[in-house]
């Protein structure tokens, strides 16, 4: 067939009657630039243009094209049904089906535009909204009717359409063959696979994460319910750091601060998305990628994957949990960008996203890291991070946790089992202890998982030789004036989290009661892999850390007290000794002291605030905290006192 006679042919089915070609140019050349323009710019924030045309090229081909096809389906079986009822023609039918479904398409992306763009269209109650939508529905019904075509004046969507398609097809199978390669060809180095100091080779570095976890729920920090008897068994074989604290308390900046060696105030995971980069040469995976290191990660958290965090070093094997079905987690493996492409879009045909980050999904953390630690290459140093999402809320877990230590009928499901976040929170004592138990439950899940796992690296011969580093982003709050984590407060239970160090070959266990942060853990490991600590880094690497270090905690929130006061806080914690001093910058309308002093010795609760009897003590720390702000260069003018 020749390209003419083809192009014929295409052109006589597009402009056939019962063609879907107007519900495809209607959700392809209007829906998906409505969308993207609308909702989906914040999701492409500091992506380069290549990644942003993978991501939309993905949109069109995997998400508004086949909800086009299926609405079109819709109108088929609509005119089936119209044509047995009312005896007409089915070709009759479905053609007036489709023109009806397009115009009612086109009404419902116009509305979300103009909701989006006008504060008051947004305002308005929802009954008047349907109401609304109902009229013009009935208003689409009388024009087709009436054989008015929306097609013929959509000339600007029909030439965004046909030159979209074409580019997405090209674009996809672009990216694919990327992976493919990058997967298939394995990157070499100038240094690739260089020798330890002494000539070894150096250490497999194994990181473990675990989100929303605090120190003090794990058994093996003191607690009374057996929550962590994996993690037990583990820190008898481990250095147990009981002063660990998180440099934020939500898991982007947490995060951040562990790859960066750094805290907030210099790599401003608080504010930026993705935090800001730093040069390769001064990030924990950039260094361990020029060293020859083989990077492999497994998240379900995208706050906790390279990419989110503006890591230039591409992984040599990256797998996100996301998807909650079969299609959606195998695709996202040969296509990254289908993740950030089903976040915009009418409908997630083929990989709905897991909202609750695959929470009843945990078995296929072990699965996942096992394929990738097989086939690791043996001639490269390896490192593998590993970001275990439970216990955060939703706390609800499948059987057989649910219910081991709260029998309580309340708080089963992901729907019922999240705290009221921030000082939202009005729960009832019976409700906050349910929510409590459920809690300890999601980390006796996760602290399964983490045993399966280290059994994994025993079988493959990995857990003895390798720097294995267990610790959290943050932890989480249930204290009755504020549930939850992130917002401004800088309790224990949010920042105090734990930390377990395994050295290579190390025999015994021990206990360091030294102050060590999330910033430190990048020295650390680059000390363990005997690599140079670049002079970016703001940690210290243990054990060489000095015990009179006062850390910092740190939280600059764009989100909740944005969304209470009208403004945003700024808010520092500062370890020094056995005290603690939190100072909360910014309009303070919350039932919660704007400057705390706790002796942490004798309160570790916190329940005695000492800034009125220790007024000198206060003030000192509170002058130590401006000072590190003046030296990192943040404005604190910014926020009203």
């Amino acid at each position: 067939m020749s390209p003419v006679s083809a192009w014929s042919r295409l052109r006589d089915f597009l402009n056939h009657p019962l063609s879907p070609a107007p519900l495809v140019v209607v959700c392809v050349g209007y829906w998906m630039p409505v969308e993207w323009m609308t909702s989906g710019e914040k999701f492409l924030y500091s992506r380069t243009w290549i990644e942003i045309a993978h991501v939309v090229a993905t949109s069109a081909l995997l998400n508004f094209f086949p909800a086009a096809l299926l609405t079109a389906a819709v109108a088929y079986v609509l005119a089936g049904v119209i044509s047995l009822l009312f005896r007409v023609s089915f070709k009759h039918a479905a053609e007036k089906s489709i023109d009806f479904l397009t115009l009612l398409a086109f009404i419902y992306c116009t509305e979300r535009m103009l909701t989006v763009y006008s504060p008051h269209l947004a305002a308005i109650p929802g009954w008047l909204n349907a109401v609304i939508l109902f009229i013009f529905a009935l208003g689409s019904l009388w024009l087709t009717l009436r054989n008015i075509k929306l097609m013929q004046w959509m000339l600007i969507p029909k030439y965004i359409t046909w030159a979209v398609m074409p580019l997405a097809l090209i674009l996809v199978f672009v990216e694919m063959g990327h992976v493919w390669l990058s997967r298939h060809i394995h990157k070499t180095s100038s240094v690739l696979a260089e020798a330890g100091p002494n000539g070894n080779r150096r250490p497999d570095i194994i990181l473990i994460t675990i989100d929303t976890l605090s120190a003090g729920r794990l058994h093996t920090y003191g607690y009374s319910r057996p929550t962590s008897p994996h993690l037990d068994d583990f820190s008898s074989q481990s250095i147990l750091f009981e002063n660990f604290y998180a440099n934020a308390n939500w898991t982007r900046p947490g995060v951040a601060s562990i790859l960066n060696g750094a805290g907030p105030w210099t790599h401003l995971g608080d504010v930026r998305i993705p935090p800001q980069r730093v040069t390769e040469a001064q990030n924990l995976i950039g260094r361990l990628n020029n060293a020859g290191y083989d990077i492999r990660t497994v998240s379900s958290n995208d706050l906790a994957d390279l990419e989110e965090q503006g890591v230039e070093t591409v992984p040599d094997r990256r797998t996100m949990l996301y998807f909650n079905t079969f299609v959606g987690r195998h695709l996202e493996e040969i296509l990254p960008s289908i993740y950030l492409a089903s976040f915009v879009g009418p409908i997630e045909i083929l990989c709905p996203i897991d909202q609750h980050y695959s929470k009843g999904k945990t078995n296929e953390y072990v699965p996942k890291s096992e394929a990738l630690l097989t086939d690791a290459p043996s001639d490269r140093p390896l490192f593998f991070w590993l970001h275990i999402v439970s216990p955060h809320s939703p706390y609800a877990t499948p059987p057989p946790y649910l219910g081991t230590f709260e029998p309580s009928s309340k708080a089963r499901l992901l729907t019922t089992s999240s705290p009221d976040f921030g000082f939202w929170s009005n729960m009832s004592s019976e409700r906050r202890q349910i929510l409590s138990g459920r809690y300890d439950e999601a980390i006796l899940m996760a602290d399964d998982e983490i045993g399966h796992f280290l059994d994994v690296l025993k079988s493959q011969g990995r857990f003895d030789r390798s720097l294995i580093v267990v610790t959290a982003d943050h932890g989480e709050s249930f204290n009755p004036l504020y549930g939850g984590h992130g917002g401004p407060l800088l309790t224990e239970e949010v920042i105090r989290v734990p930390c377990l160090i395994k050295p290579p070959f190390y025999r015994g266990s021990g206990r360091e009661s030294l102050l060590f942060d999330q910033s430190d853990l990048a020295p650390t490991m680059l000390s363990f892999a005997g690599l140079p600590i670049p002079a970016g880094m703001e940690g210290q690497a243990y054990p060489s850390k000095p015990n009179n270090v006062p850390i910092f905690s740190m939280n600059d929130d764009l989100q909740l007290v944005t969304i209470q006061t009208g403004s945003h806080t700024l808010s520092v914690a500062l370890r020094d000794g056995d005290w603690k001093y939190v100072l909360h910058m910014g309009p303070w309308k919350f039932p919660w002291p704007q400057r705390e002093l706790y002796d942490i010795a004798i309160d570790p609760n916190e329940s005695t605030n000492l800034v009125e009897r220790e007024p000198e003590r206060a003030e000192s720390m509170r002058q130590h905290i401006m000072q590190e702000l003046a030296r990192h260069g943040v404005n604190t003018k910014d926020y009203q006192q």
